[in-house]
């Protein structure tokens, strides 16, 4: 069973109806930038997430999509290559590979996701560095905090894995984009808007790899009809066992803060109404 919408916003229309008498709003996702957390705080409510079932799972998908861009074997290439197959024909269809060992990869957000997914890259032989406002104290021994500057000229792939925030809106952007490496490639796992597309399509030339969108559902058709974008609906998090846990996580905030006053994983501290 799903719990609700992921992509929907929880604005004023939503909330007007419910405030102030609605004292807790629980939020099937990891992120807080599609709740009006001012009007929520002001009413004396609190705001609270699902922020761990989705973690494993997001994370190998990001490091899935990291491996198919290194391989050079975005779907719509597989299937391509697939169906000549099928008609008796051999062709690479263009694909050039590359191999992931020893490569840099570079994790912008070392927060929930980031880390999990760093330590697979780094058992497959990837060089992790990260990103981060403040140095990650959980962070393995085998990840190098740089300055966001270095992620870009270092990385051979950029993973976002950040929140949301007025620092890191369009952080993907032309400046930083023209100090990244020839044919970098990018995995957003994160939100939309951290990417400026326009910026993106203009440097797209090789095995760039967009997950979420800018303007979702809306997909800017510059990244629609390039051959090097490998696109998804925001699906990253689906599976059978995280849509099952985000529905009890969901559940147990709302028990602990009837039991508590608390919830489990609070956005806020509400404002005394």
């Amino acid at each position: 069973m799903r719990t609700g919408v992921w992509t929907s916003a929880w604005h004023k229309r939503l909330l007007g109806p419910l405030v102030p008498e609605c004292k807790i709003f629980a939020s099937p996702g990891v992120g807080s930038d599609n709740m009006d957390l001012p009007r929520i705080i002001q009413n004396g409510a609190f705001a609270c997430n699902a922020p761990t079932s989705v973690r494993r799972v997001t994370a190998d998908g990001s490091v899935m999509s990291i491996m198919n861009a290194f391989r050079g074997t975005m779907i719509l290439k597989v299937t391509a290559q697939d169906m000549s197959v099928r008609a008796g024909k051999w062709a690479d269809l263009n694909v050039d590979p590359l191999d992931w060992r020893g490569r840099t990869v570079g994790v912008l957000g070392l927060g929930m996701i980031g880390p999990r997914a760093a330590t697979m890259c780094h058992y497959l032989g990837m060089k992790i560095i990260y990103h981060n406002r403040h140095a990650n104290p959980s962070a393995s021994e085998n990840f190098e905090l740089v300055s966001q500057d270095e992620l870009w000229k270092q990385s051979h792939c950029i993973l976002l894995t950040c929140p949301l925030t007025d620092e890191t809106r369009y952080v993907i952007n032309k400046d930083s984009l023209d100090k990244t490496k020839d044919g970098v490639l990018l995995v957003n796992v994160a939100h939309g808007p951290i990417v400026h597309e326009e910026s993106l399509a203009d440097a797209l030339n090789s095995g760039k790899v967009l997950i979420v969108f800018e303007n979702e559902p809306n997909v800017n058709p510059r990244l629609v009809t390039h051959p090097n974008t490998t696109l998804s609906p925001h699906v990253m998090y689906l599976a059978d066992t995280s849509l099952r846990g985000v529905n009890e996580e969901i559940i147990w905030n709302i028990v602990a803060y009837l039991e508590t006053g608390k919830p489990n994983t609070p956005l806020n501290e509400p404002m005394a109404v």
